[in-house]
């Protein structure tokens, strides 16, 4: 965009005054509206993907086992329910993968495997967490 004969800094780059001939880009992981970086403080972290919380130190960081997130701007994961675990990145709940190694299977009272999605004997079957 033009303004009074300057140029803006295009996305994911700054000036003094968000206005110059040559503008400096936004570290990595990090963005700003166009014509609005009037100085690298203006620059924020890109939203995260799936799987990934917002560290506001660090950016995007992936998930502990056991975790998921919707990615966004989340700052931390949620837990996975009890006796439940992740096999990679994990997204939802749904993500979620019932552990019998956690507890057990005659323990958790419930039969299953680790590859079996925690739906299956969740909440599908009136069970809650």
């Amino acid at each position: 965009m033009v303004k009074g004969g300057c140029t803006s800094c295009r996305v994911g780059s700054y000036s003094l005054g968000g206005l110059a001939a040559s503008c400096s880009s936004c570290s990595a992981g990090k963005t700003v509206p166009e014509g609005e970086g009037g100085s690298e403080r203006d620059c924020t972290w890109k939203p995260c993907s799936g799987g990934y919380y917002l560290d506001g130190t660090t950016g995007c960081r992936l998930c502990s086992k056991g975790s998921y997130s919707p990615g966004g701007r989340v700052a931390e994961c949620t837990a996975c329910p009890t006796n439940y675990t992740t096999a990679g990145v994990a997204v939802k709940v749904e993500d979620c993968l019932f552990d019998p190694g956690i507890c057990g299977i005659c323990e958790c009272g419930r039969e299953g495997s680790s590859s079996e999605r925690w739906l299956k004997g969740g909440l599908d079957a009136g069970n809650s967490f």
